[in-house]
């Protein structure tokens, strides 16, 4: 797995502050699966109907959020993909423009669409390697992901998988807002991170101050 949890929390922290480099832009095409436009309603596409996106079963499910799941990711009206249109799909998109040995932030908003009754897991693969597992329970609730990737090549499969659990197939694993951007460079980052320690410094010292007053 290409994981590091401690450098991917300085450049999501990083990138919140703009701390990116000067080319970092979203790699993705149609990362926001906002074309086609299903209207505020659902719709399946064979392959090629959907920008940038490619089905293993020939069907990409986009769906207006509220009309499966009962908020917006980061209550910002869209759409999304799920991976069970009706069957476990697996999705990708072959991302271009890489720099080899370069770091990527790769990051998407996953929901446990509600009243399946199961399948709720998907896995997500960069370049052939397994980045993480997404597990829900049918509660309807989005969540956030964000690692840090490694490019091998300067072209790498990205894959969202549905996996079957025996349960009700035509449910779950929504997918919304995938982007995938370069990170600052490690001397940004050491920057950044001693200045994000010096100021929670400070902000001990201002504490212990205020609290013995």
């Amino acid at each position: 797995m290409r994981k590091s949890y401690l450098f991917a929390a300085l450049v999501v922290a990083a990138t919140g502050l703009g701390l990116t480099s000067a080319s970092a832009t979203n790699l993705i095409v149609n990362g926001d699966f906002a074309n086609p436009d299903v209207v505020g309603n659902w719709a399946i596409y064979p392959n090629g109907g959907v920008p940038g996106w490619t089905s293993n079963n020939n069907e990409t499910e986009i769906d207006y959020q509220a009309v499966v799941m009962p908020t917006f990711y980061q209550s910002i009206p869209g759409q999304s993909m799920e991976l069970n249109g009706n069957q476990p799909d697996t999705i990708s998109q072959t991302v271009t423009g890489l720099m080899v040995g370069d770091k990527y932030l790769l990051s998407w908003g996953y929901g446990d669409r509600p009243g399946g009754g199961g399948d709720y897991e998907a896995q997500v693969w960069f370049g052939g390697s397994l980045v993480t597992t997404d597990f829900g329970n049918g509660s309807g609730i989005w969540s956030t992901n964000s690692f840090v990737v490694t490019a091998d090549a300067t072209s790498e499969v990205l894959s969202f998988i549905g996996i079957e659990d025996g349960s009700s197939p035509s449910y779950g694993n929504e997918i919304a807002d995938v982007s995938l951007d370069q990170v600052p460079e490690p001397a940004t980052l050491a920057l950044f991170g001693a200045g994000l320690l010096g100021f929670t410094g400070f902000a001990a010292m201002r504490h212990r101050k205020t609290t013995m007053l």
